[in-house]
């Protein structure tokens, strides 16, 4: 009777895969469970050009396709069109006033009686600040809205997460297994994750209110090396 063949936990990705490369590949999929879409098509050149080898770029046809028809979803959520572009038009408005009221701060330099230029200048100054802020509402409202839709229609895209996971799971393994090989020491090594639930890691900081993602490390005991 012939015998199974045991799957590797980890990927064969060449013979000196660059290991920021595989952690910034952890770091794009794992972002996609945490419904943060990144782009994926800078990843997608070099990995066909065989930078993390041949097994990895011919699982990473599935996956790629798995990542645009996940962000592609976005279009279906009808109020998020009108938050995107608030937050482009309030961000390409707080850039301009913020570099004019800089310049008249410096212009008021050259004069005698400067109090007319640096007034105009801070009112441009609060107002860019105000858009900035503003900016910031509406990308907190595209997020808020995305989870929300994802959250509603999980079970559409369920089968689609667990094969991202998966992914993500055997690309950590595979980072510790290169890690290794280079006799670095892996519970020294740190990387960010936004979801925590991977096997063989051990969370170092939690996310909190400016950062998204937890900083974790690798726990030796439950790697399959």
């Amino acid at each position: 009777m012939q015998k199974t063949r045991k799957e590797k936990p980890f990927y064969d990705l060449g013979k000196n895969p660059d290991i920021n490369s595989i952690a910034s590949l952890i770091a794009l999929i794992d972002g996609y469970l945490a419904n943060f879409f990144d782009d994926p098509d800078p990843y997608d050149r070099w990995i066909k050009q065989g930078a993390l080898g041949r097994e990895f770029a011919a699982e990473w046809r599935e996956t790629y396709r798995t990542l645009y028809k996940i962000a592609k979803t976005i279009k279906k959520i009808p109020e998020i069109q009108k938050y995107v572009v608030a937050q482009g038009a309030l961000r390409s408005l707080s850039v301009p006033l913020t570099l004019f009221a800089a310049s008249l701060a410096i212009v008021s330099l050259l004069f005698t009686k400067p109090l007319g230029f640096l007034m105009l200048a801070f009112i441009m100054a609060s107002v860019g600040a105000v858009a900035l802020v503003l900016s910031w509402t509406a990308g907190k409202k595209v997020a808020d809205s995305i989870d929300n839709y994802f959250k509603v229609h999980y079970e559409k895209y369920k089968f689609k997460r667990a094969y991202l996971r998966n992914v993500v799971q055997k690309l950590i393994f595979s980072l510790a297994y290169y890690l290794k090989k280079k006799d670095m020491e892996l519970e020294r090594y740190r990387f960010k994750l936004f979801n925590a639930y991977y096997k063989g890691i051990r969370v170092l900081k939690k996310p909190k209110l400016f950062r998204k993602r937890y900083l974790v490390t690798f726990n030796v005991k439950e790697l399959p090396l």
